[in-house]
């Protein structure tokens, strides 16, 4: 198994891109272990609504600069990180 250090980054958008990074170009014959913690987000799946998968109203008044909302590549789920 190899680890892949994120250097403590809490930027969802850079986890999420290197997290679609690592799927599109590692090697699918080793294991790969990445740990990362996102400050305040909201991840939402490629096939999803945003729309219709958050409060739109109360994510235009706790958007600042620690506050995100993104979209994974790959993913079908939204995952809330608050």
């Amino acid at each position: 198994m190899i680890f892949v250090e994120n250097e403590g980054n809490t930027n969802p958008h850079i986890n999420i891109a290197l997290e679609e990074y690592m799927l599109r170009n590692f090697s699918p014959d080793n294991d790969y272990l990445l740990f990362y913690i996102n400050r305040p987000s909201i991840i939402i799946g490629s096939y999803q609504n945003t729309l219709e998968e958050i409060n739109y109203d109360y994510v235009r008044r706790k958007t600042f600069a620690w506050f995100a909302v993104c979209r994974e590549v790959e993913q079908f789920i939204t995952i809330w990180v608050i």
